[in-house]
């Protein structure tokens, strides 16, 4: 538990150097990763040099269950604004 509350400071302090445009990056990142229910012990991220978050987001692509229209109405997904387009099954 000691472990986990170092580590969430350490994440906690490392923001305030990221970009606008990063810390939204990264906050849809952490919604995947709710959303998926996953725990730490679960993700595919190791500490070997080759293995960063790209590697891990290549992995992880395509593998959320999601609305057909998710890549352009994401907002609408996950803060509830207005969607960009409506899409129609056919």
């Amino acid at each position: 538990m000691q472990d986990s509350m170092f580590l969430k400071q350490q994440i906690i302090g490392s923001l305030e150097w990221l970009s606008f445009d990063s810390l939204k990056f990264l906050f849809e990142l952490i919604q995947i990763l709710r959303f998926k229910n996953t725990t730490p012990s679960e993700t595919k991220i190791s500490a070997e040099p080759s293995q960063n978050l790209w590697h891990f987001l290549a992995e992880e692509t395509g593998t959320i269950q999601a609305p057909i229209d998710w890549a352009i109405n994401h907002d609408y997904y996950l803060y509830g604004t207005p969607k960009q387009i409506e899409v129609i099954n056919e």
